[in-house]
């Protein structure tokens, strides 16, 4: 998946006010929480990701797309990285100072892929594992 979205982010920089964008489009749905920090930050809280992701099965390389649903991921986005270096449980994007945009293009990528398992399995592969479970088959099969 590659997307491109770019927000202009002005506004709420100078007048710290909250702003909300539903996207529903190409296979996506999402809603985007904007709410202004202060004049050098903003918060963002991505609500409601739905995508398909296009996967190859690993364990019989078929390929098949793989729904993911994200209820929510949070990130902030600033004009000095450096208010946030310590935070370990923040996702920070820099802000284009220049053009007082966000690319919200990384959060979207990184949202997407936090629920990739380890092991990618096309659905005919899970239920085949369901079925050798109920069965109580030897789990090295799996």
């Amino acid at each position: 998946m590659k997307w491109k979205f770019v927000l202009k982010i002005a506004d709420l920089l100078r007048w710290i006010w909250k702003d909300e964008i539903v996207f529903d489009e190409n296979g996506m749905q999402w809603v985007l929480e904007l709410d202004g920090i202060d004049d050098r930050s903003v918060l963002i809280k991505l609500l409601d990701f739905k995508t398909e992701s296009a996967e190859t099965c690993d364990r019989c390389g078929k390929q098949f797309k793989r729904l993911v649903k994200i209820p929510e991921y949070i990130a902030k986005y600033t004009l000095d990285k450096t208010e946030f270096e310590e935070s370990t449980e923040d996702v920070v994007f820099m802000i284009d100072s220049k053009n007082e945009t966000i690319d919200v293009e990384e959060l979207l990528y990184q949202a997407s892929h936090l629920d990739d398992p380890f092991v990618i399995k096309c659905p005919d592969c899970e239920k085949s594992d369901e079925n050798n479970i109920e069965n109580n088959d030897d789990f090295d099969t799996l």
